[in-house]
Formats: structure tokens, C-alpha cells, sequence
């Protein structure tokens, strides 16, 4: 079902479908928590679907059909989705490579092929290179859907044939009159201003906010906040508090720290030269340390986390209070 928020991203692609000048590849992009592998997973189904009667008076699938049933399983011949074997893993030159057998045969059951590939910037250099070729000659009936989420280092080369879609977050109202729909259970908490502070914390990505809240994240993410806090006035040990965080995700950690360096850069009333060149200093290298963990590399999750504590306790600290 597309989301409110997908609604343009989805007519563009219906626009090439109906005219018949469906891009060979197509880069899906925008943060995470929008929807862009549901959409992309879609939009393969409606190419596939074998009941052309329906789609004439339809804008989604039949979802009934012999091949939406395959779809709706993962297994249709003709869709293949290319993603790193684990959580943050790479996707390496054998998968792209692999896919040779589907791009030089003709499809098995429809007019198109459609291949998956996410999040792209997983790909090492040998996967990109190998991608690349593919789309420099890019085979007939195939349609190739990039996901990206904005922050990787994907080649230009790549970027410059797709045709690019960019995915943006809804305004709140849209967003919260989503969430609170979605919340069955009358004993949960559904209030307008925790969905608020939630999207806040998620750069407005509904899906995402959802998640957040049916996890238990929003409140590890308030958990962290405090910890943060402890750790620049001096109350906690950056080593003890990494290994409580030692599992999570490094994305999660680095833009939740993030968020809580910006907020304490704004509330500094009249910060010192010194202590604002260090916070910034520290966003810096957060930053960079996020593009980093985007790419194809294999990171030690311990190590990193206790280096963004001790970066932390370095930079912050200056013997000041601090709100977060």
C-alpha cells in the first residue's frame, strides 16, 4: 500500500510505465524510515503482474495473479533482490556478477526483469565496477532500482545512469494523523506530542518513528540522551557506557549523538571561542565517521563506539552545564 507521502515518487514511476519509457535504472533515494525498498518491491510486482486487464483501470498490481503470488513470496524468477549477505555487510562482485544469467536470458514469465539492489552504497569498488558495466549496455526488458540512503559514497558514475528519485520526509501533520492510525492497541501511548518528539529524534521519517516506538528504541534513544549528558558533566565512565551500547547499531548511535551535539551547540547562550570550536570539531568527525560506516567496510562495532565516548568526553567537557 503506498504511503501518503510516497504518492509523487509513485506517479513518476506509473508516468514511465504508461508511456512506455521505463528507465533502465533508477535510483531510489532518501533517508531512512520512507518506504523506498516497499515501493521499488511494488512497482517490480506491477511490471510483473500478468493481468494486463487489471492494470488498465488500476494504478497497483492485481495482487492475485500467479505472478504477484510469486512476488509476494520473494521467489519470482524474474525480481532479484541484491543485498549484503549480514547486517551491515557489502555487497560483493560475485552477487553482481551472478546476475548475468538473468540479464542475458529472456524473462521467464512477463515482459520485464526487475532487479533490486540495496542499500547500493553496500557495494564494494569491484561490485560498483561490475554494476557499472552492466549499466553502460544495459540489457533490454530490464529495469534495475538502486536504493540509496543520501549519506554513501555511491560512484558518480552510477548516479549519472539513473534516473533519480528523491524521497522526502511528510510534514508532521501528515505524518502524526499516519502514526495514530496505525496504533491498534487502545492502551498504548498515541498522544500528538510524544509522535512529535519521536519524529524529531527521526528527521520526520514516519516508518522509521513507527518502528521507534513499537521497539523500544525511542526510549533506549532517551536512555542515551541522559548517558550523554552524565558523560560531559563528568557523572559516567565513556568506556562503561560503551559497552552498554556496545550491540547497537552504529548508525543509530552516531546520529543519535549527533542530535544531541546540535541541541547543545544551540543552547549554549554565549559558548566560549574554545568550547564551540571543539563542539564543532566533534561534529566533524561524527560525520565522518557516519560516511564511513555507510561504505563497504568491515568495522568493529566496540572499538568505534568506545572511540565516539572517549571523543565525546574529550570535546564536551568543560567543566559547564550542559542541557541536551
Amino acid at each position: 500500500m503506498i504511503k501518503p507521502w510516497q504518492q509523487n515518487s509513485w506517479q513518476k514511476l506509473l508516468t514511465y510505465y504508461r508511456s512506455q519509457r521505463l528507465p533502465h535504472a533508477l535510483l531510489l533515494r532518501g533517508i531512512t524510515g520512507l518506504g523506498k525498498q516497499q515501493v521499488a518491491q511494488d512497482f517490480a510486482q506491477l511490471l510483473l503482474c500478468q493481468n494486463l486487464a487489471a492494470l488498465k483501470h488500476s494504478d497497483f498490481s492485481c495482487g492475485t495473479c500467479y505472478s504477484c503470488g510469486l512476488c509476494c513470496a520473494a521467489s519470482h524468477p524474474d525480481c532479484q533482490i541484491i543485498q549484503p549477505a549480514t547486517d551491515g555487510g557489502i555487497i560483493k562482485i560475485e552477487q553482481i556478477r551472478q546476475l548475468h544469467d538473468l540479464l542475458t536470458a529472456k524473462p521467464h514469465q512477463g515482459a520485464y526483469r526487475c532487479i533490486i539492489i540495496k542499500p547500493a552504497g553496500a557495494m564494494n569498488n569491484y561490485a560498483s565496477n561490475a554494476l557499472l558495466k552492466i549499466l553502460e549496455e544495459p540489457p533490454p526488458q530490464t529495469v534495475i532500482m538502486l536504493i540509496d540512503e543520501m549519506r554513501t559514497s555511491l560512484a558518480a558514475t552510477i548516479i549519472s545512469r539513473c534516473q533519480i528519485l528523491n524521497f522526502t520526509a511528510p510534514i508532521a501533520a501528515t505524518a502524526i494523523s499516519w502514526l495514530q492510525q496505525q496504533t491498534l492497541d487502545p492502551a498504548a501511548l498515541n498522544t500528538e506530542a510524544m509522535w512529535r518528539e519521536i519524529l524529531l529524534a527521526t528527521y520526520g521519517a514516519p516508518l522509521l518513528a513507527l518502528e521507534w516506538q513499537r521497539q523500544g528504541i525511542w526510549s533506549d534513544y532517551q536512555q542515551l540522551s541522559q548517558q550523554l549528558l552524565a558523560l560531559t558533566i563528568g557523572n559516567a565512565d565513556p568506556l562503561i557506557v560503551a559497552e552498554r551500547w556496545h550491540n547497537s547499531s552504529l548508525s543509530w548511535l552516531l546520529n543519535t549523538c549527533l542530535q544531541q551535539l546540535m541541541r547543545m551547540i544551540i543552547s549554549q547562550q554565549q559558548p566560549s571561542p574554545r568550547l564551540l570550536a571543539k563542539l564543532l570539531t566533534l561534529a566533524t568527525l561524527l560525520q565522518d565517521l557516519l560516511k564511513e560506516i555507510s561504505g563497504p567496510y568491515n568495522l568493529n562495532n566496540l572499538l568505534i563506539i568506545e572511540l565516539i565516548f572517549i571523543k565525546w568526553v574529550e570535546y564536551t567537557r568543560d567543566g559547564g552545564h550542559h542541557e541536551l
